[in-house]
């Protein structure tokens, strides 16, 4: 789905335009992928809270310690976020069968 693996320098984020094995287009239509923007947020909020839950109560950091471990995993899980939500909104609304043309749930 993406050119290049999560943590190259060379564009982590850039798409492909369609997948290889089945020619299913990526941008099924302009702006598709602003609502993954939403999942993205819910996904990083979840995960900062769980890093800085996780920091302050179980390694008993102190709380600016545990803003600090909570920002740069977020930083070093960005680009695995991004991603991650790219494809759940892509399987939301796209169905995949074997046997069946590739085409959009809402059709």
């Amino acid at each position: 789905m993406f050119h290049h693996g999560p943590f190259s320098l060379q564009g982590p984020l850039t798409m492909k335009d369609a997948c290889e094995k089945c020619t299913q287009p990526f941008e099924l239509e302009q702006g598709f992928y602003y609502g993954a923007m939403f999942i993205g947020y819910i996904m990083s909020g979840f995960t900062a809270l769980g890093i800085g839950a996780f920091a302050l109560f179980v390694l008993q950091q102190p709380v600016f310690v545990s803003i600090g471990i909570m920002v740069v995993m977020m930083m070093l899980t960005y680009t695995i976020q991004y991603r991650l939500a790219r494809s759940l909104w892509l399987h939301i609304f796209v169905t995949y069968g074997k046997d069946k043309p590739i085409t959009p749930k809402w059709h």
